[in-house]
């Protein structure tokens, strides 16, 4: 491994991530950073993978999405951060430009990292131009913080910061096939859904009867998902429910709010 360390800690939530985690790491760690996982509760063997690798491990239970970052913000031994999850590898160039930012350390600011899907089919496959995102993932904590939230682990870019684009891109391996995308993602919208406030009803109506097309356009139009072929279509359509299913959830907590849940009373009325 690297001998040479620099400022910059490295934070991972983990949860039962043996398959992936070790080549993740061992890639984290070449670039000299101090290297946290923040592991809530795994059975099998992420937690012995990072003490091997002479990792930090912070075991705990789980708080939330962005109160679990809260606690690697919080054991980092260093101000600058770099926030990247149990299915994400830096590329080999990336490693290399971080060495260099880092020989030197800058003053406080924030960089935006490119952030590119390697989907399971076919294998060795890299979405070059679809889906492509660019991340506020390295950031200094004088500047900035993830929300203490259990739903929301984003922070929004304060006013008057100009985050600095980083040539090299993160390699993003976020399903194993669609049946993991679409547990993922069934999880994250019930999330987002309980977090929110609750929407006016004619607002919640309107996007669940035409929100997916638009979400699914943006996708498969807009993010160039059509350049896959029919996987492209495929991720497009599931990354495009899970957003309208938020709107779902969301009408459905209107719906009990309002004390429509014919279930419920037919429940209590056969017990009683």
């Amino acid at each position: 491994m690297n001998n040479i360390k620099i400022p910059l800690t490295i934070y991972i939530r983990t949860h039962n991530e043996e398959k992936r985690i070790g080549p993740v790491l061992e890639k984290a760690l070449k670039t000299g950073a101090e290297v946290i996982i923040i592991d809530d509760g795994s059975k099998d063997k992420t937690v012995d993978i990072a003490k091997k690798l002479k990792v930090s491990v912070v075991e705990t239970t789980w708080h939330g999405r962005g109160k679990q970052k809260r606690i690697a913000e919080d054991k980092a031994t260093n101000k600058w951060l770099l926030d990247i999850d149990a299915d994400e590898i830096l590329s080999d160039e990336l490693v290399e430009e971080l060495k260099k930012i880092f020989t030197n350390p800058p003053s406080p600011c924030l960089y935006l990292i490119k952030y590119i899907i390697i989907p399971p089919f076919p294998e060795g496959k890299i979405w070059k131009f679809a889906n492509v995102d660019w991340r506020c993932k390295l950031y200094h904590k004088d500047l900035v913080r993830i929300p203490n939230h259990e739903a929301w682990d984003q922070f929004k870019i304060p006013k008057g910061i100009y985050p600095i684009k980083l040539k090299n891109p993160i390699y993003h391996y976020s399903f194993f096939n669609i049946e993991h995308e679409v547990n993922k993602m069934n999880r994250a919208s019930s999330d987002r859904a309980n977090a929110n406030k609750l929407k006016p009803k004619s607002w919640l109506i309107l996007r669940i009867l035409f929100g997916y097309p638009i979400y699914f356009s943006k996708k498969y139009l807009k993010q160039k998902m059509f350049t896959e072929g029919l996987y492209g279509f495929i991720c497009a359509s599931v990354i495009a429910s899970n957003r309208w299913l938020k709107d779902v959830k969301m009408y459905e907590k209107y719906l009990e709010k309002k004390g429509i849940n014919s279930i419920s009373k037919n429940y209590e009325n056969n017990a009683s």
